[in-house]
């Protein structure tokens, strides 16, 4: 596929970084310098003095190890592009303000109030009478975490593909937003309603994560994590000490350690129980405005295949959406042949990355979004209705 969206120049990139990392870093750069001029001018002058040789070799070592951290220092700040699972480090948020910030958009709703969203087209308001709004909703693996063509998402090449074999028939739009959970998507739901936003078809990508929010456990995680803003400013506005500084601290927290662990045992419970609530009351809110519901399940995918935490797990939702009659399609499937290729942003980040996008678009194109791609006849009816 073409990308939508070509990465910033390297000037974008470095005048990107705050003013005084760039300023302090100038600052440091010169007294590295300095002090090397200064070694080498004590060198000519004492490189007859054994003893003092001995200083000047200890003092060349300490000046080494200050310039090689410098050098990873400037790596992970002018030119590793990547993120972290939480979001939390400088690199990360680097990274975001590369990728996400100039694609951010306001969707504003009559209330006064909005909401941000990610695309590289603006949201259809109003949605055009005579096509089919198809609307994604989710958390960050549906947000696109860590990818950083925003055309490369799964929702989005739906709708490439679409607007290629569908000309003129649908919208697609994506209002994920990372680290939201159902409640929230059921409340973005409730909002378009009440302004009037047509939504034909609303895509749910839940995320096995989405069950964290009906467990306090993890509430208490994320306070933690975000207690742990560095208070010196080394650690505060440097990129790689940054980095460290995280991991080690994240790997302190028991929940964050074990957090896949957790996650499984609370389909077998109260959490679970409550969340099936939630899913009945969205559907329900879809079928009093004759929305189309429909579930996908993005699983996990460190060790997929390999790890049977979750299979339960994902038993108890595909039972559930069966039940209730949702259209569900789990993507395990889909995702297991290619587990060798790399699915994953990175060894920290296990969020997809562009090739489970595409993936996951394909699988969807045949599976749940597969009529989508049925061409009505005069009638307006499609070949399944005309059938019965």
């Amino acid at each position: 596929m073409t990308p939508s969206s070509e990465s910033p120049g390297y000037l974008a990139w470095l005048f990107a970084l705050p003013d005084s990392y760039l300023v302090g870093m100038a600052a440091w750069l010169l007294l590295l310098a300095v002090l090397a001029a200064a070694w080498l001018n004590r060198l000519v002058h004492w490189r007859r003095n054994a003893r003092r040789l001995v200083l000047l070799k200890v003092l060349f070592s300490a000046w080494l190890f200050a310039a090689l951290l410098t050098a990873i220092e400037l790596y992970f700040a002018l030119v590793f592009d990547g993120t972290d699972a939480f979001n939390v480090t400088n690199v990360s948020r680097a990274w975001e303000a590369r990728h996400i910030a100039p694609y951010e958009r306001v969707l504003a709703f009559s209330n006064g109030e909005g909401m941000t969203y990610r695309d590289d087209r603006p949201f259809p308001t109003p949605v055009p009478k005579d096509r089919r709004h198809v609307c994604f909703l989710g958390d960050s693996f549906t947000f696109g975490h860590g990818v950083a063509d925003v055309g490369a998402r799964f929702s989005n090449r739906i709708r490439e593909a679409l607007e290629r074999d569908r000309p003129d028939a649908f919208v697609v739009s994506n209002l994920a937003e990372p680290g939201k959970d159902l409640r929230w998507s059921t409340a973005v739901l409730e909002r378009l309603i009440a302004d009037g936003i047509r939504v034909d078809v609303l895509v749910y990508v839940l995320c096995l994560n989405d069950i964290e929010a009906y467990h306090s456990n993890h509430m208490k995680m994320y306070e933690q994590l975000a207690g742990l803003e560095p208070r010196t400013a080394l650690l505060r506005s440097t990129y790689f000490p940054n980095m460290l500084y995280y991991r080690a601290s994240i790997a302190s927290i028991p929940e964050a350690r074990d957090y896949y662990g957790f996650l499984a045992d609370y389909y077998q419970g109260e959490p679970w129980q409550r969340m099936a609530a939630d899913l009945q009351k969205l559907q329900s809110l879809c079928e009093k405005h004759q929305i189309e519901l429909r579930v996908v399940l993005f699983p996990f995918l460190q060790q997929l295949g390999e790890d049977t935490t979750f299979d339960d797990a994902r038993s108890v939702v595909a039972k559930f959406s069966a039940e209730r009659g949702i259209p569900f399609q789990d993507l395990t499937d889909a995702l297991l042949p290619h587990r060798d290729e790399g699915l994953v942003v990175n060894r920290f980040d296990a969020h997809p990355n562009a090739r489970a996008h595409a993936i996951a678009a394909d699988a969807l194109k045949n599976g749940l979004l597969a009529d989508l791609w049925q061409t009505p006849n005069a009638s307006g009816r499609g070949p399944d209705e005309l059938a019965q």
